[in-house]
C-alpha cells in the first residue's frame, strides 16, 4: 500500500506504520502481511517556523479470500472440459483467464476448450475488493508426428529393424502382411486421443535366395 503525505512545507516526515516500522520517506510504500487493524501516524516538522504537525488514520486489512480450481487435467486437442472453483466466501464475484477459451468467464463454473496447453486462472474478488486466485493446468494432447520407413527390399533370411520415430508417447499395434507382402501399422497416443494407420511394403528379392 502506498501511503499518500499531503502535507506542505515539512522539512522532516516521519511515518509510523502501525507494524513496528517506522521510515522517513515522504509516500513509503508498505506491504501489510497480516490481516488487522493498523494505526497509521505521520508526524511532520517545519524547522524554520518550529511547527510540527501529525495525524493518525485507521487502516483494516482484510484477508485474501480462498479460492480453490478444480484438479489438473487433459484434454484430445478440440475437445473441451469443466472446470469450477470453489471458496467458503460468500458474494463474490468471478471471473478467469484467459477468457477467451472458456464458454462464460464470470462463472463459477464453466467449459474450457485451450488449443495448447494453458494455465486457466479463476480469480474471487470479495465484498472488500480483495482477490484470491488459483489455477488449474489443462494439457492438450495433440496429434502425435510420427515419422514411418518407407518401403523397401529384402533378400530370404536378412533381418529389416522397423522402429518409427517419434517424440511422443505411443502404442504400436503391428498388422502381418497381406497380399503383395503389404504391411500396416496403427499408432495411438496412450491417451487415448488419436489413432493413425501407416501402410508400407516389403518387398522380397527372391533372386538372391
Amino acid at each position: 500500500m502506498k501511503m499518500i503525505n499531503k502535507g506542505l512545507g515539512a522539512d522532516y516526515y516521519r511515518w509510523d506504520l502501525g507494524d513496528s516500522n517506522v521510515t522517513n520517506e515522504r509516500h513509503p510504500i508498505e506491504y501489510f502481511h497480516e490481516q488487522g487493524e493498523y494505526i497509521i501516524e505521520l508526524y511532520i516538522e517545519n524547522w524554520e517556523y518550529g511547527c510540527i504537525d501529525s495525524i493518525t488514520k485507521l487502516f483494516v486489512v482484510h484477508p485474501i479470500p480462498f479460492v480453490q480450481a478444480s484438479a489438473d487435467t487433459l484434454i484430445c486437442i478440440g475437445d473441451s472440459t469443466d472446470v469450477f472453483g470453489e471458496t467458503l466466501s460468500e458474494l463474490v464475484s468471478w471471473y478467469w483467464k484467459p477468457a477467451r477459451y472458456v464458454s462464460d468467464d464470470s462463472a463459477q463454473s464453466t467449459i474450457a476448450w485451450p488449443d495448447t496447453a494453458k494455465y486457466m486462472k479463476v480469480h474471487i474478488i470479495d465484498t472488500n475488493g480483495c482477490i484470491g486466485v488459483d489455477s488449474v493446468k489443462i494439457t492438450v494432447q495433440d496429434t502425435p508426428n510420427v515419422d514411418i520407413f518407407s518401403d523397401t527390399t529384402v533378400i530370404i533370411g536378412e533381418v529389416v529393424v522397423l522402429n518409427p520415430l517419434t517424440d511422443a508417447e505411443l502404442t504400436y499395434e503391428w498388422h502381418p502382411p497381406g497380399a503383395n507382402q503389404d504391411f500396416f501399422l496403427i499408432a495411438r497416443d496412450i491417451y487415448g486421443c488419436f489413432e493413425k494407420k501407416f501402410d508400407f511394403r516389403i518387398n522380397i528379392d527372391e533372386r538372391c535366395s
